[in-house]
């Protein structure tokens, strides 16, 4: 089961008429624009001519003309918020893997936000409201048949495809002038842990929860919505701790998460997924150089099946019987995110850093460590707009899992044993090309493909994996100036 496609956070606005305005271009998870002022001590960093203003974006001056723009920008004025993007993405395997293919897939995300203070006077409250669109081919057995790995292409097995889902129905309140805040309902958990900023400008392989999740927790991923309820406190201006508990339902992953598709019901209910996680987040609107610092750990009390024994202690493919119970599991983590150069303080062109470790601290999980490395460069000359990034990522698995299918390998006829890890590398380039339209071409590569989790025969000679594609990524609110509801 892969991560969950990348869910831009609400984006603000960007004033695209502001003079030499700084940009920050952050994926889905969705960052905003905002211009920071000149300091006293920044007095020497030479000043320059005033730019002529920017043309209004020709996406902006439809919105205007057909009255998108002023309908919901009234709406607004009353509490009634839309949020959304597409994001349509290919992949063409070029070298190694199983086979030369190529797939394609389309995401249609979309919600509603009601700002309860307009609407009712509550103050401090909101509901959301999400949905997510799938189709292509990218679920078509996922994409491990043209690669062999499930580590690559994190949105894409993650479903299901060629579907519509209710992602979130939820009621969200602050208390005590944001000290605490409060969300319960129908919830994604991973979609507000473990997310870097970083995240989500890369395609393939970290935009969403990292691969050690995916993999080991019985909970859902991002579109896929149970319920459960999360508690932030914020004891001080960037810093938090969050804590919840969300119903293990692995049999409504299948389903559309509406109540009449049978998944609102506790009675397939299988386990319960508790996370702990906190640290220090910044952003540009409260710090000249952000960064996040993040530790965690999650309890799922599920009872997951081993990967190799039966009950009786003896390999499962050779001897028959029922998986061995490993019952429950336990992850520690940490991550962090860290920009380390601008040639100003006021500048929003930047280097970043970023990177993270996901250890499996009890039980039998399928990946007892998974880590990841990046850098990301916010502005290029001459494309102010635009990014580049570069990660690598490295999955360890269980040894029971690697057992598994060297026994798979054997009983069908063939010999050879598979590595303990999965390496992955990916480049990524971002560009505007308008404000809230991405294009981002991409290339990855994967070394000693898993070959996990799915139904035809592993093989032990694919050694490495070449590919890439492109992606187009608009942001329905930035795109056509659409109002979009303050967070919490």
């Amino acid at each position: 089961m892969g991560a969950k496609i990348c869910l831009p956070t609400p984006l603000r606005p960007r004033n695209i008429t502001a003079v030499c305005s700084a940009f920050a271009l952050l994926s889905v998870s969705g960052m905003s624009h905002v211009a920071w002022g000149q300091t006293e001590d920044e007095q020497e960093v030479p000043q320059y001519t005033a730019e002529k203003e920017p043309e209004v974006s020709p996406v902006v001056s439809f919105s205007r003309y057909i009255g998108l723009q002023g309908i919901t920008h009234n709406l607004a004025n009353r509490g009634i918020y839309f949020n959304g993007y597409y994001a349509g993405t290919s992949y063409s395997q070029a070298s190694g893997g199983r086979k030369k293919g190529t797939a394609f897939l389309h995401d249609f995300a979309y919600g509603m936000d009601l700002d309860l203070e307009k609407l009712v006077h509550l103050h401090g409250g909101q509901i959301h409201i999400g949905l997510d669109s799938r189709f292509g081919t990218f679920n078509a057995g996922g994409l491990n048949t043209f690669n062999g790995s499930a580590m690559d292409y994190q949105g894409g097995v993650t479903g299901p495809s060629n579907n519509t889902r209710l992602s979130e129905f939820s009621y969200e309140q602050n208390l005590f002038n944001r000290i605490i805040n409060i969300r319960l309902g129908r919830i994604a958990p991973t979609k507000y842990l473990t997310n870097l900023p970083t995240d989500c400008q890369f395609v393939s392989f970290v935009c969403g929860n990292p691969g050690g999740w995916s993999f080991n927790a019985n909970q859902s991923h991002w579109p896929v919505a149970t319920w459960g309820g999360m508690l932030t406190i914020r004891p001080a201006t960037n810093y938090y701790i969050q804590t919840g508990a969300y119903a293990d339902n692995s049999w409504g992953f299948t389903r559309t998460g509406f109540p009449f598709s049978g998944n609102w019901s506790e009675a397939h209910a299988n386990g319960t997924f508790i996370p702990v996680e906190g640290g220090y987040s910044s952003t540009y609107e409260t710090e000249a150089y952000p960064k996040k610092y993040v530790v965690g750990f999650y309890y799922d009390s599920h009872n997951f099946s081993d990967a190799y024994l039966n009950t009786a202690g003896k390999p499962l493919l050779t001897n028959g019987g029922t998986p061995m119970n490993d019952g429950a599991h336990t992850e520690v983590y940490g991550e962090f995110m860290q920009t380390v150069w601008k040639p100003n303080r006021k500048s929003h062109e930047d280097l970043q850093i970023f990177g993270g470790a996901y250890i499996g601290s009890s039980g039998h999980p399928t990946v007892n460590a998974y880590y990841t490395l990046g850098v990301l460069k916010h502005g290029l000359p001459r494309r102010p707009h635009d990014y580049m990034g570069l990660i690598g990522v490295a999955s360890v698995f269980n040894q029971r899992v690697t057992a598994a299918l060297d026994t798979a390998v054997q009983v069908n006829g063939g010999r050879g044993n598979f590595a303990r890890s999965t390496e992955g590398v990916e480049f990524t380039y971002g560009a505007e090309v308008l404000p809230g339209v991405l294009f981002r071409p991409y290339i990855d590569a994967v070394f000693h493909p898993d070959q996990e989790l799915y139904a035809y025969v592993p093989d032990p000679k694919i050694h490495y994996s070449v590919g890439g594609g492109a992606q187009i990524m608009i942001r329905f609110n930035e795109a056509f100036d659409l109002p979009e509801i303050k967070p919490l």
